[in-house]
This record gives structure tokens, sequence and C-alpha cells, in this order.
């Protein structure tokens, strides 16, 4: 009952988990708005169409935002957080994966950490052919650098485990880093 944080290693991982959470409990999907509001337009769309309520951050909305997250944290929702997006800005920590310090983006893992919730690290696999969700052990952390830090450990051991599941090793940011690991 309450609350919790869904941490996900990339924002395609958010729509799984959202349409199967969505059948078993109150969800609020975390994104960041993107230069292009068609593209928000386009995502807000899908995700209305999924039944699952988007989120987006933006540096001049960070108030909204947040009441938009306190608001779902109150309600019961599991907030399904991408930490995917490698952000030097304000809101950014960074954490180190792969043997390199990257900035990742803590809106989610802040409320967290302020509403003391449980940090859950999910992570898709794909086995015979099918989609499956892995779950860790809740991080209870509540400094969100060091949360985050437990959470990208995680990831880092599923992605050393099983290489051939993690999808986004095309994406051009996930490159470098895995690169710099690599050296």
């Amino acid at each position: 009952d309450g609350a919790f944080v869904i941490a996900v290693a990339h924002n395609v991982g958010a729509i799984v988990f959202s349409m199967r959470l969505a059948e078993h409990f109150r969800c609020l999907v975390v994104g960041k708005r993107s230069k292009r509001p068609e593209s928000d337009a386009l995502m807000l769309r899908f995700f209305d169409h999924l039944g699952v309520p988007l989120a987006l951050a933006s540096r001049h909305e960070r108030v909204a935002f947040t009441r938009r997250l306190l608001e779902a944290v109150d309600e019961g929702s599991a907030i399904i957080a991408p930490l995917d997006r490698i952000d030097r800005r304000s809101e950014g920590v960074q954490a180190r994966i792969f043997g390199r310090e990257v900035w990742f983006t803590t809106w989610a893992l802040r409320i967290a950490a302020k509403r003391k919730l449980p940090i859950v690290p999910a992570w898709l696999h794909i086995e015979r052919g099918e989609v499956k969700v892995e779950l860790a052990e809740p991080v209870r952390e509540v400094e969100p650098a060091r949360a985050l830090q437990d959470v990208m450990q995680q990831f880092e051991a599923w992605i050393l485990r099983d290489p051939g599941s993690w999808a986004f090793l095309a994406d051009k940011r996930w490159q470098q880093v895995l690169r710099a690991g690599r050296s």
C-alpha cells in the first residue's frame, strides 16, 4: 500500500512498465519535456491512450512538475521514473556506472527521499522471445545521490549479466558511457 518509485533504465522501459503496472496500481510516468512541442503532444496522447498519466519536466515549470509528483505520491501512485537522461543541469546528480561518472536526472529520487518512499530498480530482459520484468530489492536510501548510485550498481549488474537485453547500446549517450568504461 502507498506510493513508491520504479526506477527504469530507459524511457522505453517506462512505457512497458506503465502498461504492466497500470493493471494493478495507479501510476504516473515521469518524462522530460522535449524541445519540440509536437513531440510532447504525441507522447502525452500516447500515454493517455494507454490510460497512464505522463508528467513532463521542464526547467521552466519546476514548481508545477514537483506539485504533480507530490499529488501522485499523496494518491498512492507508483512513480515510473526513467533515469537515462544524462543531464548536467542543476537537477542532475552524478553516479558511477561502467567506471565513469555520469549525470542523471533525479526528480523522482528527490521526491522519494523527501517522502521516504522505496525506490525499486526495474529491468526488462528478453527470455525465450518474451519480454520479462525483473525487480530488485527496494532502495531505501534517503540521500538522492546515494540512492542513485545504488540503482546504477543494479543496472550495471543487469547489463553485464545480459547485455543482449540492453536495447540501448546504439544510443549515442550510452555508447559514450560504455566506451569510457572500457578504457
